[in-house]
């Protein structure tokens, strides 16, 4: 991962007869660079040439930045028309062709996607890059924030007065200064709404579970669930007081005791790997051994048979008791075996990582860094990447030889598979077989 994010204007600025005083004011050759790749390399089909920047509206694009700030920021990828709007920058329309190019946020880091466009026959040009770029998210800040000032730089110069782009830019720092209000609308980015857009009595019942629930685990719902997101967690309490399982938490503390062991390793999957490790050797299963459901039900204190039930809960989840040592009780959702397996490794590595402010531990499908700790450390802990290697004795497996080793760990094929693509041994279209 590498801290460069920029937009530039390369070169010069153009001269535009159309439009009002901005639109003619901020035409641009504009090149984005993400890790030091450039995403804006083109084909110019009349030019018969390869280029790095194309012709394009610089306030359109910091307009469109500054005004899905937060969403960008903050929002985890989600399907959907209303996501794309805000996420990919071919939006903007407005009579240009922009690149094909999506940002992706986990809250931790935002990945900015390239890919190359079809080249329709009217478009004279093509966009080439084929690149995924994880950058730090304050280096997407400072990236943004340079290029909003450099276009409202080039409008000052141009004698340009109260745009909208500077009215909006001023809130945002206002906002973005206010604690109290940047609060806000992270938990709306989250739940999937542009800022004041979010229903007031969502808001308001999220804030006020985050006094039972924790702050971080309401902001995990509100990403995994959106506008659904208090009837899913009150779905969740229901499920968890009428047919939890009690759990103690005592081995998971003392993993817990050595999170500085791990905090510093690098992105969530390097963490998650580091905190999978520490808590094979902390609990004596050793670098290659499966590990039964028998002993992965001990180190939660909780009978077998939590990993012998599917709840009917929207997602696995925890509520831990108040105190290190007070029971807490947990709910699994897979109707497999090897998913269960798989769910109850995430709530231990949840439970080890998150702040003790949380009480409530769920397991979303939203792709926030704090599910991908949880899955990437279930992933490590129950199959760990050597072991696997070791099993399978080659890197061109088989399907018969996939399955072979899912058997020999406890998991799913597909957790096979996805470990492999994730350390490059396999190709990813593998995932689809």
């Amino acid at each position: 991962m590498t801290a460069a994010f920029r937009i530039t204007v390369a070169g010069r600025w153009l001269a535009h007869d159309y439009g009002d005083a901005t639109e003619r004011a901020t035409l641009g050759q504009l090149e984005i660079f993400a890790a030091d790749r450039c995403l804006t390399l083109l084909q110019d089909r009349e030019a018969g040439a390869l280029r790095s920047f194309a012709s394009l509206s610089a306030h359109d694009l910091a307009f469109w930045l500054a005004a899905n700030w937060w969403r960008l920021r903050w929002e985890p990828e989600r399907t959907g028309t209303d996501w794309a709007m805000s996420h990919r920058i071919a939006a903007i329309g407005r009579g240009y062709v922009w690149p094909n190019i999506t940002v992706l946020s986990d809250g931790e880091q935002i990945t900015v996607q390239a890919r190359p466009t079809a080249g329709a026959a009217w478009e004279p040009i093509r966009y080439l890059e084929n690149w995924d770029a994880v950058i730090a998210a304050a280096a997407f800040e400072a990236g943004v924030a340079a290029f909003v000032d450099e276009v409202l730089g080039r409008l000052a110069a141009c004698r340009v007065q109260g745009s909208e782009l500077s009215e909006l830019w001023a809130e945002l720092r206002r906002e973005r200064r206010d604690a109290e209000v940047a609060s806000l609308r992270r938990l709306e980015a989250l739940a999937g709404y542009d800022a004041g857009e979010a229903p007031g009595k969502l808001i308001e019942a999220l804030r006020a579970r985050a006094a039972t629930d924790g702050p971080g685990a309401v902001d995990e719902i509100a990403a995994g669930f959106g506008g659904e997101a208090v009837s899913a967690a009150d779905t969740i309490d229901r499920a968890l007081g009428a047919h939890g399982i009690e759990c103690r938490g005592d081995s998971i503390g003392k993993l817990a005791q050595a999170r500085r062991r791990w905090q510093d390793a690098g992105a969530p999957h390097e963490r998650a790997a580091a905190a999978a490790h520490l808590a094979r050797h902390l609990w004596s299963f050793g670098d290659a051994a499966p590990i039964p459901d028998k002993a992965l039900a001990e180190i939660v204190g909780a009978d077998p048979k939590l990993l012998s039930e599917a709840g009917d809960i929207p997602i696995a989840a925890a509520r831990r008791g108040n105190g290190a040592r007070a029971p807490w009780r947990a709910l699994l959702r897979s109707r497999y075996p090897e998913g269960r397996r798989f769910e109850l490794c995430r709530l231990i590595g949840d439970a080890a990582d998150a702040t003790g402010e949380d009480r409530l531990l769920p397991a979303t499908a939203a792709k926030t860094s704090r599910q991908k700790f949880q899955r990437a450390f279930a992933q490590e802990f129950l199959c760990p990447v050597r072991a696997l290697i070791e099993t399978l004795g080659t890197s061109h497996p088989e399907d018969d030889e996939i399955e072979a080793a899912a058997a020999h760990f406890q998991v799913s094929p597909l957790l096979v598979r996805t470990t492999l693509v994730n350390h490059k041994i396999v190709p990813r279209d593998e995932l689809a077989m």
